[in-house]
């Protein structure tokens, strides 16, 4: 049986890929923020790929607004898309900024 290759295993919408195996469920993780906190970045693989965790926050913590952080993660992850795969991967992200002074943790 000749069939196309499949790069993800979650997919919203898709009657088809449903039928192959592929699920709609999202896959999360619950994180409570501290205050230690300053930074939420959710994207999908297209920026993870090639970079990691500290590297994406080291860039977006270097900018006061969160575009202009989305705008150099994208392009930077873009590079590295050309550099290692001669291709660009479709890539969202969501840079949030977040002020936690004073929030109480629990010991």
């Amino acid at each position: 049986m000749d069939v196309p290759g499949l790069a993800m295993s979650r997919s919203l919408g898709d009657a088809v890929a449903h039928t192959a195996g592929v699920l709609s469920e999202p896959e999360f993780t619950t994180r409570w923020l501290d205050e230690n906190d300053r930074c939420l970045i959710v994207a999908t693989d297209g920026l993870w790929e090639f970079m990691s965790n500290e590297e994406c926050m080291e860039m977006a913590m270097g900018q006061q607004d969160p575009k202009v952080a989305v705008d150099l993660l994208i392009m930077e992850a873009n590079r590295r898309w050309m550099k290692e795969e001669q291709v660009i991967d479709d890539t969202t992200i969501i840079v949030a900024y977040v002020d936690t002074v004073g929030i109480k943790t629990t010991a």
